[in-house]
Parts: structure tokens; sequence; C-alpha cells
């Protein structure tokens, strides 16, 4: 496993723990990751988040 792929896989799990504690609310999620939301998203696709996970 590359660096890159491990990164991509521990951020995806960490976004996905905190979207499903603030019941997939992206702005609060965003809030608390100290992030913009239209970044969050950004990142969601790159990492194939969906709601339902």
């Amino acid at each position: 496993m590359s660096l890159k792929a491990f990164r991509d896989s521990v951020e995806r799990a960490f976004i996905l723990q905190r979207l499903s504690e603030l019941n997939w609310n992206v702005s609060k999620t965003a809030e608390t990751l100290d992030v913009e939301r239209t970044h969050l998203h950004k990142k969601m696709k790159l990492l194939g988040i969906a709601r339902g996970g």
C-alpha cells in the first residue's frame, strides 16, 4: 500500500466517523474539522463518500 492510499483510507474513515456522529450534517462536520464546507464536499467526492457511506 502506498503512502497516499494509506492516508486516503485513514482520512476517509475519519470523515465517515465524524459524519456519522453528526448525523451526516456536512456543515457541522466541516466546522468541527475546521475546514470550509466546500472543501469537505470536494474531499468527500474525491474519497468516494456519499450519504450512507
